[in-house]
């Protein structure tokens, strides 16, 4: 999702993306970490108002059966 946003707003070429597990060290050093995680549940989720989901897709909220996954 992020490499998306990052090519709607022509900006790839300037970001480093890296995908991984929060719990292990990044490959290098990094002069910033930027995250937006889901955090939601599923039962959370399906109980959310229309709204949630009209401008963001549902990945960026889900975060499985507990809100962590």
């Amino acid at each position: 999702m992020a490499e998306e946003n990052c090519r709607r707003h022509n900006v790839l070429d300037r970001i480093f993306l890296l995908e991984g597990d929060l719990l292990e060290p990044l490959p290098e050093p990094v002069a910033l970490v930027v995250a937006n995680l889901p955090y939601l549940s599923r039962q959370e989720l399906e109980g959310a108002p229309p709204e949630v989901a009209k401008y963001e897709p549902r990945r960026a909220f889900d975060g499985g059966l507990n809100g962590l996954d």
